[in-house]
Parts: structure tokens; sequence; C-alpha cells
């Protein structure tokens, strides 16, 4: 005979908040936009002489909702595309 435990409320939570949490601690990490046959060169932020740590801040702060209603950034300097970001509605 199987038996079942009754699942309590707190367990039913903890994994969406476990999730959650988990989500919201990864921070923002910098890639070179990649290399597709739509025209742009790309470069990265330090061959262009642009801060990667300042960059970084600004899209960490866009993802995480304390800039709002942005929902993509594009960086291009010397004609090369240095960052391609999209964002999710909030």
């Amino acid at each position: 005979m199987l038996r079942c435990r009754a699942v309590r409320p707190v367990s039913v939570w903890a994994v969406p908040l476990l999730i959650l949490s988990a989500a919201s601690a990864q921070t923002y990490q910098y890639t070179v936009p990649p290399k597709l046959k739509d025209g742009w060169e790309t470069g990265s932020l330090s061959d262009e002489g642009i801060d990667v740590n300042l960059m970084r801040a600004m899209l960490e702060r866009i993802r995480t909702g304390e800039y709002k209603n942005i929902q993509s950034v594009l960086v291009v300097k010397n004609g090369k595309l240095v960052v391609e970001e999209y964002f999710p509605r909030q």
C-alpha cells in the first residue's frame, strides 16, 4: 500500500522562493555580441575603451528593475556593436 504525506504550505512556498532568490542572486555577466550575418561588426567593451565595470553596473540596475521601462540596450562605438542586451517588460 502506498502512503502519501500531506504537503505543508511552507514547503510549497519554499521552492518558488528559493528559485526566485537564486535568480536574483545572479549578477549580470558581459559577453561580446555574437557575430551574425546582419551587417554589424562586433567588438568588446575593453577593446573599444569602454569601462566594463560601469557598463555592468548600469545593465545590472536595469536587470534588477532599478532603472525602469528599458527593454533593450545597444551600444555602438567606432562602428562596432559592443553591447546588445534585451530585458523583459517589468
